[in-house]
């Protein structure tokens, strides 16, 4: 036999009420049909009214394929007894509430529809078009056709003998011409084996849209990969030395990487260092089931540069990065005369990337000075402790230190404070 994943299979959960089933009217135009069976009974999330989904209706422009739910009678919509389905009964809705027979299940809603054929008849709404879970398996004829239940019964000790918890695939008798049977389709460790190769066309737990699950898989692992949310490896990655912020010019030497791998839905099948994208170390051994991985680095480094490691499970690849960033230093301070600075050797040396800068001054009739790599452009506010703005209370000049040119902001006029902070936006 095959095993089809169609586009009606459907994976229950513990939630109240199936999300497919409880709709605004909005979303009736915009419904993947695919998940629904050919009847169904919504819920609208506007004004908690039933409606009626019937897949093989014309769609039109306002509701869709939703019609609003019709009782059977005005006030009566549960029976005890249903009625002959005919002309009267088209597209309207029972829940049946007598003894369950072999024609009509208690609890259960059904809807009446014409087959086109001068026939009508009662078809239950609610229900998986495929896939579903019974107590009872009704009497095997060509209705029943390809599908497949679950029998959650009792086990039966007598013929035919049904197994619970165990699946069956009403099939055409090859022993009795024009009968069908319920025929086991293996037993509950599921570990019988696909007969031909499928390529899935709708996403069902862990299996996605174009994955193909071949003939060397179990049922076992199939249905794991259905009702098992998949989720990739994770990865986090450290390095030392810590600071990642240098000042240029400077060397960084004995780079030590370190990755922290955790398997989640699959094995680990590679983890991987880089530098700038370039491979340094690639590991496939003794990865499986993660963990702590390291890496020495050979060479020094002197300008920015992007450590990454990454994990991979052959389905998804994850990672993480470290970058080191080289940047000329921040300098501010006090000076009796801005035009006498000729180097920064007196003032407040601060190895930070471009940004907004909050310092403290304590002056005593001095100027206040702020200077920075003059590349980042002109400083576009100043404010003071108060929250004023001073950016015209500065003077703007450049000077050159050690081959940079840096933007040198001076007041214009001697200050005197002590721990007063200034604000200052590039």
């Amino acid at each position: 036999m095959a095993l089809n994943i169609n586009a009606g299979f459907h994976l229950g959960s513990a939630a109240a009420l199936d999300d497919r089933l409880y709709l605004a009217k909005a979303e009736f135009l915009t419904i993947n049909e695919n998940i629904y069976p050919d009847y169904a009974l919504i819920v609208c999330k506007d004004d908690g009214s039933l409606w009626v989904f019937n897949k093989n209706a014309v769609a039109d422009p306002v509701n869709g394929k939703f019609k609003p739910f019709a009782s059977g009678e005005d006030t009566v919509i549960q029976m005890t007894t249903m009625p002959t389905a005919d002309e009267t009964t088209v597209d309207k809705v029972y829940q049946y509430i007598g003894v369950t027979d072999t024609e009509f299940i208690q609890g259960y809603w059904y809807i009446g529809v014409d087959n086109g054929d001068g026939t009508y008849s009662w078809v239950q709404i609610n229900t998986q078009p495929i896939d579903c879970q019974v107590e009872v398996l009704p009497t095997p004829d060509v209705a029943y056709a390809g599908k497949i239940y679950q029998y959650i019964g009792e086990t039966t000790d007598v013929e035919p003998i049904y197994i619970k918890g165990h699946f069956y695939e009403c099939v055409e008798d090859a022993d009795v011409a024009d009968t069908y049977k319920w025929a086991e389709l293996s037993t509950t460790s599921l570990s019988a084996n696909l007969t031909e190769e499928i390529e899935a066309n709708v996403e069902v737990g862990g299996v996605k849209v174009g994955d193909v699950l071949t003939t060397e898989m179990d049922l076992t692992a199939i249905f794991k990969k259905m009702l098992v949310k998949y989720f990739p490896p994770t990865i986090t990655l450290a390095s030392t030395p810590t600071n990642k912020i240098v000042k240029k010019g400077e060397t960084v030497t004995g780079i030590e990487l370190s990755a922290t791998v955790t398997k989640k839905s699959n094995e680990v099948t590679e983890v991987e260092f880089l530098k700038d994208g370039i491979s340094l170390e690639l590991l496939n051994t003794d990865v499986a089931d993660g963990g702590i991985f390291t890496h020495s680095c050979a060479d020094d480094i002197t300008a920015d540069t992007t450590y990454t490691a990454t994990a991979t499970d052959g389905t998804e690849k994850t990672e993480a990065s470290v970058k080191y960033v080289f940047v000329n230093p921040y300098y501010n301070g006090t000076c009796d005369d801005p035009a006498a600075i000729v180097d920064f050797a007196a003032m407040n040396e601060v190895i930070e990337v471009k940004g907004k800068k909050i310092v403290s001054y304590t002056a005593d009739n001095q100027y206040i000075v702020f200077a920075y790599d003059n590349s980042y452009g002109d400083l576009t506010s100043i404010l003071d402790g108060n929250g004023f703005e001073n950016l015209t209370a500065f003077n703007k000049t450049t000077i050159e230190v050690s081959g940079v040119t840096y933007a040198l902001y001076t007041t214009q006029n001697k200050v005197t404070c002590s721990n007063f902070k200034y604000t200052f936006i590039v």
